[in-house]
């Protein structure tokens, strides 16, 4: 018995890469390399980026840092030479960083920062200053701890990952963070957080009027006069991943990609976890991998990623759009080492990411990679029409797309090799799959599309053939 049947796909789910065949939702994918799922049911390759400035050096970028104190829209860039620099002249390829505003700063560590009134207070626990108004100079402050990480909230500058005391928060005085005395009548202070217990504190940030402490294997949150444990909490794994929008935080935790909005946190990567657990966390590594919150998504870089069978994603950033719960994943032309978003002058909002070899780039910018050709690539997971007992015979494979230009397609019967169809030649390209292609059981698709151009599909159909085997 022979009787003709279709499968249609005209949404796009994210990926799933954790669960089986028979369990995945149509619209989920294997892969979504290089691609922005911003449209609802379209996928389209993501923009690349431009340099901005000149290169000071070639040495790795250790932070970016949003100057936005009183309107001054500068980027602060500081280098593994030690030095620092401040622009607000942020336009593609415009110009020089100019003189540096520190020299002899460390060359390792990353830096913590806040603002309060008229300064920005940055910290790397080898050293912390004060950046001034115009963000033209750094200075000591008297009595600050030398920190790692500090946020800001009530107006008092909290501080914590100072190397004497690691498990220990501190806080200025209310509305002035130049002021550490506890002398009264002064209000600056400090506790020890569970310390010798669940780890060292790895940063700061604030959820709902309150301080969250995250440590190693626990987040504590304290609001100046209670202190209650996060419950479920497992710890921060990265100390730069974790990144703050309206309440909310979002950070790789030891199990995964965590979000917490003042009541528990939840686990959301579960659907990659394969990816995840390829993430390298030597040393080295895990200070480089740092997170930001940008138009509704968080982009989390982690730097190669290797999966289960030995394959490689190069210079990963893993994009988790919260919306609507998708995730995806870019494959970058440069390996970053920094990441920030900052409000221009001219009220823009932008993404800046810094690389290992001492350039920094606006995110979005553009159709390649600062000349890198940008390779999307989309991947099926395995799709089985019908449980069991029957075989199907491919006939042909109906693409709806956007501008396909040099879009291409491949197809897999079951798990076996991919077989490159026909281009996709018109915004609705239909195509025949040839006769070679036996009686199968499921098949798999790849669409690939490298070079200049951005082009989007919509979703495809697939007409078939189902034989019952058992006739």
């Amino acid at each position: 018995m022979q009787k003709k049947d279709n499968y249609s796909q005209y949404e796009n789910l994210g990926m799933n890469r954790n669960s089986s065949p028979f369990n995945m939702r149509k619209g989920e994918w294997n892969l979504i390399l290089n691609a922005d799922l911003s449209k609802i049911g379209v996928v389209t390759k993501r923009l690349g980026y431009k340099k901005i400035l000149d290169t000071p050096n070639a040495s790795e970028i250790l932070s970016l840092i949003p100057y936005t104190i009183e309107n001054a829209g500068k980027l602060v860039m500081i280098n593994a030479s030690g030095n620092a620099y401040a622009s607000s002249n942020l336009t593609v390829g415009s110009g020089s960083w100019g003189t540096a505003i520190a020299t002899s700063l460390s060359t390792t560590a990353r830096w913590g920062f806040t603002t309060l009134s008229a300064y920005m207070f940055i910290g790397n626990g080898a050293v912390s200053k004060k950046i001034d108004a115009g963000a033209a100079s750094f200075s000591d402050v008297s009595g600050m701890p030398v920190f790692k990480y500090a946020t800001t909230l009530f107006q008092r500058v909290y501080c914590a990952g100072v190397s004497v005391s690691p498990s220990t928060l501190f806080w200025s005085n209310t509305g002035d963070g130049t002021n550490w005395s506890e002398v009264a009548p002064n209000d600056a202070g400090s506790t020890d957080i569970e310390k010798n217990w669940k780890g060292n504190i790895k940063n700061l940030s604030f959820s709902n009027d309150r301080i969250l402490i995250l440590k190693d294997n626990i987040i504590k949150r304290w609001d100046t006069d209670y202190m209650k444990t996060v419950m479920d909490s497992d710890g921060l794994k990265a100390p730069y991943s974790s990144a703050d929008v309206k309440g909310m935080i979002l950070y790789l935790s030891n199990d995964g990609i965590n979000i917490y909005d003042g009541n528990e946190p939840q686990p959301v990567s579960q659907p990659i976890q394969e990816l995840i657990d390829g993430i390298d966390f030597s040393s080295t590594n895990i200070e480089r991998i740092c997170g930001c919150v940008y138009k509704k998504k968080y982009y989390l870089n982690v730097g190669t990623i290797t999966m289960y069978d030995g394959s490689t994603i190069e210079n990963a950033v893993i994009v988790y759009d919260f919306r609507y719960n998708t995730f995806s994943i870019y494959s970058l032309g440069h390996q970053m080492t920094a990441i920030a978003k900052l409000v221009k002058t001219d009220g823009s909002e932008k993404l800046y990411m810094g690389d290992i070899n001492g350039n920094v780039y606006e995110m979005f910018n553009g159709d390649s990679d600062d000349g890198t050709e940008i390779e999307m690539r989309l991947e099926s997971n395995i799709v089985y029409p019908y449980d069991g007992g029957y075989t199907i015979s491919l006939k042909g494979i109906t693409v709806v797309t956007e501008s396909p230009n040099s879009m291409k397609i491949k197809m897999a019967a079951d798990y076996g090799d991919f077989k490159e169809l026909d281009k996709l030649v018109s915004p609705v390209t239909n195509i025949r799959i040839g006769d070679d292609i036996e009686e199968i059981n499921g098949w798999r698709l790849q669409f690939i599309h490298t070079g200049k151009g951005t082009p989007s599909l919509l979703g495809y159909s697939i007409d078939y053939e189902l034989s019952d085997k058992r006739q």
